[in-house]
């Protein structure tokens, strides 16, 4: 498979990588690493297996008569596809890494194996399921709302709560690891007019840029929806895994 790289996962390196271990019954399958620009599934493709993320930044997005719709931003500690074979037998939106990625294919008859014997792993996914539902609502919101400056907003959000930490004196601050162009993919719109908006962004003091660093200060209104969306995805006191 183009940008797949297949190499046998062992449980216990699995183990290393994660923050809080994920059940042992639960590493089973093949890690892979996935190279930027890659597809991960597509929407309508049968699943085969649920991806557990280690590392890399990966997006996730539907398409609705045509047009591309952002869902979210998902990294390290997400099980990319799980929330699509709950629910059925296709996936139910179409996932692209933004950077190099590492992860791990569980098979999809594996994860329902477990799910349906696995009570502790049952709960877990049912409180992070919810959370799910929270993320893309606001997502959708963003998108509801009609024009590009919403949606890069969201994008930012999405990528920061992603990926940040946050600074002593209350802001936030990402590795910004794609470039414009990208950004403008996944907006919907020109690489001009992403350009612009960002400035017009900075100009209003909503965020700033240091060279491949995104800033959030503590007084921005986007920091606000960081806050809110990093507590509904708190990590649960069994585990830090998150479901998609």
């Amino acid at each position: 498979m183009a940008g797949f790289l297949l190499c046998p996962c062992s449980a216990a390196h699995l183990t290393n990588c994660m923050s809080t271990p994920w059940p042992p019954d639960l590493l089973v399958g093949h890690r892979v690493g996935v190279q930027p620009g890659a597809s991960i599934f597509s929407q309508g493709d049968r699943i085969q297996s649920v991806d557990l993320v280690h590392s890399g930044l990966v997006n996730i997005h539907t398409r609705r008569e045509g047009q591309r719709i952002h869902l979210g931003v998902r990294t390290g500690g997400h099980l990319l596809g799980s929330v699509s074979a709950i629910l059925g037998e296709i996936h139910l939106f179409s996932a692209v890494a933004m950077t190099t990625c590492s992860m791990t294919r569980v098979p999809v008859d594996h994860f329902h194996n477990l799910r349906e014997s696995n009570f502790s792993l049952g709960l877990r996914l049912q409180e992070l399921l919810a959370s799910e539902i929270n993320s893309q609502l606001d997502s959708r919101a963003a998108v509801g709302a009609g024009n590009s400056r919403a949606r890069l907003e969201q994008l930012c959000v999405d990528f920061v709560r992603a990926t940040g930490t946050e600074c002593p004196d209350g802001s936030f601050k990402a590795q910004l690891t794609v470039a414009v162009t990208e950004l403008a993919v996944l907006v919907g719109t020109t690489h001009e007019h992403v350009s612009r908006l960002l400035s017009a962004l900075e100009a209003e003091k909503i965020l700033r840029r240091e060279k491949h660093v995104l800033l959030i200060p503590a007084d921005s209104p986007l920091k606000k929806r960081v806050d809110d969306r990093k507590r509904l995805e708190r990590p649960l006191t069994t585990g830090a895994v998150r479901s998609t």
